[in-house]
């Protein structure tokens, strides 16, 4: 990794490798879920690191949650960046594609749902995320996130009542467009 030739002293080198295994099959395991594809997933966590690298003065002690929740944070931010450049270049093809041949595609639903959960904010998205494309039972969350259940019960409910809303809003103004309003 060339990021970490960057670091200069040998207690941030060493922070960094200490960084760096303890966190990176979280980062990986995030990035797999946003990006559907391990290359991909290898690249974000590479790029992740590289931007950590870069902030090293923003992580203080290595095991504490507050370095978790900044390094969760660039994996999914730096994960969706991947992401929205694979759309925009699939956008491209696609736009080719349609010129070939006139006909439209429907854009999936499970991508429109995923793309809702993404703007949803980060402990909604996380949670749903966890619940149902990683298929974890709310005792698993709960010890993941370090709550009690009953707070996931909680945070799940508002999440997915966020989650309707968007959609809901998505569909009405699907339908304004498609009658032209």
């Amino acid at each position: 990794m060339l990021c970490f030739m960057m670091l200069e002293s040998p207690e941030d080198k060493s922070k960094f490798e200490e960084l760096y295994c303890s966190y990176r099959n979280l980062m990986y395991y995030i990035a797999r879920d946003i990006l559907h594809d391990d290359g991909l997933a290898e690249d974000a966590v590479q790029e992740a690191f590289c931007r950590l690298v870069k902030n090293f003065s923003k992580i203080g002690e290595v095991h504490c949650n507050k370095t978790k929740k900044y390094i969760v944070l660039i994996i999914r931010s730096t994960a969706i960046d991947i992401y929205r450049k694979q759309m925009g270049r699939e956008a491209v093809l696609s736009e080719e594609w349609q010129m070939e041949d006139e006909s439209c595609t429907v854009e999936p639903v499970q991508d429109r749902v995923l793309q809702a959960i993404y703007e949803l904010k980060p402990a909604y998205a996380d949670i749903l995320l966890m619940k149902y494309v990683q298929g974890l039972e709310n005792h698993e969350i709960a010890s993941l996130l370090k709550k009690r259940e009953g707070t996931v019960r909680v945070t799940l409910s508002r999440a997915k009542k966020e989650l309707e809303k968007k959609l809901a809003a998505w569909n009405l103004l699907k339908d304004r467009q498609n009658r032209g309003d």
